[in-house]
């Protein structure tokens, strides 16, 4: 519920909304500060939380594995990922959009005939 707030109590009503709003912005702050970091962070992490990050099962992170298809480490009888190097792979699959496509030039081999 809400505080009868008065013309006379409008000053008390002013600085809890700054203090608010201070607060909230401290905390989004330390969110992007947190989001930034475990972007850039370079650790290990295990088949678990790949496939959480690739959106995948375990079972097609096991078979990519096999295959060779993302990079991996292995050490201790266990896989390990570098985040940046799973979304490095992720880019490298992009495949351009229909506007950036470049139209097909002549082949040299078939030089056109004027």
């Amino acid at each position: 519920m809400r505080p009868h707030v008065t013309f006379d109590t409008l000053p008390q009503a002013v600085m809890s909304l700054h203090e608010k709003l201070d607060d909230i912005g401290n905390k989004i702050e330390s969110l992007s500060k947190q989001q930034a970091f475990s972007l850039s962070d370079d650790t290990p992490i295990g088949v678990d939380e790949a496939a959480k990050l690739l959106q995948l099962s375990k079972a097609a992170i096991y078979a990519k594995v096999y295959r060779n298809r993302i990079p991996n480490y292995k050490a201790g009888g266990k896989l390990y990922f570098s985040k940046i190097e799973l979304i490095g792979e992720i880019h490298s699959g992009r495949r351009p959009a229909h506007h950036e496509q470049k139209t097909e030039e002549p082949s040299p081999v078939f030089p056109q005939v004027l």
